[in-house]
């Protein structure tokens, strides 16, 4: 595979461009003398983002869109080599697990996400009045949140959203009926404890919820579909880790790349009723964020961190280096010391290009990689 870097962008300096009001710093109380009996206080910092995920990432016309939070909620665009960045919601401590969707008539952004100061469920819809300018509307969805969100349209670009509460697992779908429109009432899929921490949703082409998520009591991979009258649960593996992420294929399949036993990267997929395994790869482990694709002939394309950097694995049996026999796994970004990226995989045909996206939280900088095989 050859691989070429588009470019780097700074993304501390994107933040340190914010405004933002002065905060004592969080280990001292404000204006804490110290022992020397100097003040110390914390006059302006970059925004707090904390418990990304990989759906925090959309694309649509050759721009990135992000949406991430924890001090509040905000939400950047790229086009070319300059960013533009602003807060949707300033309440504070909002703005974890946010979950990014774009409608597919105008691009506009759609955003789930938690507000750990009051546990709940929140969502911000980017409102067009002409082009290029809008406004946002935010709505309060459910109490009793705990973290965990995922959004995705259907097909007439209403959002459904899965969703962690009260440690359970729980959905809300938006829906109209003539001229009204409205939020359902939200339903337990699970009522096991403690599931839901980590979920994805992605609605097939029939407009049918499927969402994969996990079950930490159990350490169980976990998988939830709505037939149009029922839910149906099922376990994929019991040897859960952390991370996930779930794609249906051209017959409305599930498959799931997720961080399974020995944190190695597994991928599975429902066939006949049968959940199959695959461990594709085993080392370098501690594989905690991915980004699953089906291309346009079923194939998977798994984007990756782990203790190695960022990787990406695909069938390749031409260049299969993997655990798993027929696959192909490449370090995009090599480290020599772990660290935790969030990727993005879009537009992997068989054959053609393959871009991955990730958000180096040490130094907090958005890198682009183009990764061509062949």
């Amino acid at each position: 595979a050859m691989y070429k870097k588009l470019h780097l962008l700074l993304f501390l300096a994107l933040l340190l461009s914010l405004p933002s009001a002065a905060q004592a710093d969080p280990d001292l109380p404000a204006g804490s003398p110290t022992p020397a009996g100097w003040i110390i206080e914390r006059v302006d910092a970059p925004p707090l983002y904390t418990d990304l995920t990989s759906s925090m990432f959309q694309f649509a016309d050759d721009t990135a869109y992000i949406a991430f939070g924890g001090d509040h909620l905000y939400y950047a665009f790229e086009s070319g080599f300059s960013w533009s960045i602003e807060i949707v919601d300033p309440a504070m401590g909002v703005g974890r697990h946010a979950s990014l969707a774009l409608r597919s008539t105008d691009n506009a952004a759609m955003i789930s996400y938690y507000d750990a100061t009051n546990r709940t469920l929140k969502f911000a819809k980017q409102l067009f009045s002409a082009p290029g300018v809008y406004t946002w509307q935010i709505s309060l969805l459910d109490t009793g949140a705990d973290g965990c969100t995922s959004i995705d349209l259907d097909s007439d670009n209403n959002p459904g959203i899965a969703y962690q509460k009260n440690e359970n697992l729980y959905y809300k779908k938006y829906t109209c009926s003539g001229m009204t429109c409205m939020w359902s009432s939200a339903v337990r899929v699970d009522s096991a404890l403690d599931t839901g921490q980590d979920c994805h949703l992605v609605f097939d082409s029939n407009d049918r919820p499927h969402i994969a998520y996990s079950d930490e009591d159990n350490d169980d991979l976990k998988y939830a579909f709505y037939n149009g009258t029922s839910w149906s649960l099922q376990t994929a593996d019991t040897s859960y880790q952390t991370g996930l992420s779930l794609a249906v294929d051209s017959s409305n399949r599930p498959h799931i790349a997720y961080s399974g036993s020995g944190y190695s990267l597994y991928y599975a997929y429902l066939d006949r009723g049968t959940w199959e395994l695959t461990e594709v790869d085993d080392e370098p482990t501690l594989v905690t964020s991915i980004s699953l694709y089906e291309d346009r002939w079923d194939s998977p394309h798994i984007a990756y961190n782990n203790s190695g950097g960022a990787k990406y694995a695909r069938i390749d049996e031409m260049n299969a280096n993997c655990t798993a026999d027929e696959w192909a796994c490449d370090i995009t970004n090599g480290t020599d010391f772990p660290v935790y990226i969030y990727l993005h995989l879009i537009d992997a045909n068989a054959g053609a290009s393959a871009r991955l996206v990730y958000l180096v939280r040490y130094d907090r900088q958005i890198e682009y990689v183009d990764v061509t095989d062949g």
